[in-house]
């Protein structure tokens, strides 16, 4: 595995792992760690193309901060081709929805953060 692929996969391992914490009630997030470690065991690659695909259309939106990523998108592109193996990606980006307005302004800034940084990595992976 190449060392952007590793730091992609530790650093969405770790959004996860901070979603966990944030929402310690929600068991959603726990289901999305296990479907992303056994993704991550059999085609770690692969979660890369689904952060590429699902993400792409929002990138600008995540990379200027802006809430309406959040709050106002009702993620048609995410939805319109989706398979049952990648519902968990709608479904985290589902749950970050219901839970933002909630969220203090630090807990904002880092999902920011680490979307940012999972971007910045992707794309840098990409290229490869």
């Amino acid at each position: 595995m190449t060392t952007l692929l590793t730091a992609f996969n530790t650093q969405l391992s770790n959004f996860i792992d901070e979603l966990i914490i944030l929402c310690p009630e929600d068991n959603d997030f726990k289901v999305f760690k296990n479907a992303f470690l056994l993704l991550k065991r059999s085609n770690p690659r692969q979660i890369s193309v689904f952060f590429t695909k699902y993400i792409s259309d929002f990138k600008k939106k995540i990379l200027e901060k802006d809430e309406t990523f959040f709050l106002d998108n009702n993620y048609e592109t995410v939805t319109k081709d989706i398979e049952s193996s990648q519902e968990n990606i709608l479904m985290t980006i589902n749950k970050l929805k219901n839970y933002w307005k909630d969220l203090s302004d630090n807990n904002k800034e880092t999902i920011w953060k680490y979307l940012s940084n999972l971007i910045k990595l992707n794309d840098l992976l990409q290229k490869q």
